[in-house]
């Protein structure tokens, strides 16, 4: 079989596997969005190809170095070192989800209004949102609860008898935290440890 077959099928197989991470999966960090998944599916084809190009010298052997290199984390799952290189590009290609950068869904995946409520397509300049994205919690913006998890950043607080999806702003917070609510985004509330009642020095 060609390198391309080879890579082709990959493909096939990887492609189903990122989207229902974005569509089906409980992850909040990249939005649920059409954009997002033609983003996901254009650098899955990108990273493939970029493998391809690269193994291409090998003549005849390059499907079969393609294909160890693939299953390559599998093979030698004892060493994890050589799954590093997976990882990184994997993240590259679902926007860095497992990295607490602020924003990082703005800086890598462009968000649309659609049924999320998020931006559609229209001019360029609407593809990047001025302001943070509301989840209908504004009114609780200001007041304090208890975290009910570690915030790992991100988490559960109970507020008013009421559970909520959380994030801290700055770090990670225990679980039985007082927190109070900053803001609201789109992937929950942004809060951070209460010190309302911390007298100053």
């Amino acid at each position: 079989m060609s390198l391309f077959w080879v890579a082709f099928i990959f493909y096939l197989i990887l492609l189903p596997a990122t989207q229902a991470w974005l569509w089906i999966s409980s992850q909040d960090v990249v939005h649920k969005t059409r954009r997002n998944a033609l983003v996901i599916a254009l650098r899955l084809a990108a990273a493939l190809a970029i493998l391809v190009l690269a193994v291409a010298p090998f003549g005849a052997g390059a499907a079969l170095v393609f294909t160890l290199l693939m299953l390559l984390p599998i093979v030698t799952i004892w060493f994890l070192w050589t799954a590093v290189p997976h990882y990184v590009v994997l993240q590259w290609v679902l926007g860095w989800p497992d990295f607490d950068w602020d924003h990082r869904e703005r800086r890598f995946l462009f968000p649309d209004r659609d049924a999320t409520g998020l931006s559609s397509d229209g001019p360029e300049d609407s593809r990047i949102p001025t302001t943070p994205i509301e989840t209908g919690y504004q009114d609780l913006v200001g007041k304090t609860g208890t975290t009910t998890q570690r915030l790992n950043p991100s988490g559960k607080v109970r507020i008013e008898g009421k559970t909520y999806p959380a994030r801290s702003e700055v770090e990670f917070i225990e679980s039985n935290t007082e927190v109070e609510v900053i803001r609201d985004e789109s992937f929950g509330l942004i809060v951070r440890p209460n010190t309302s009642d911390i007298p100053n020095p």
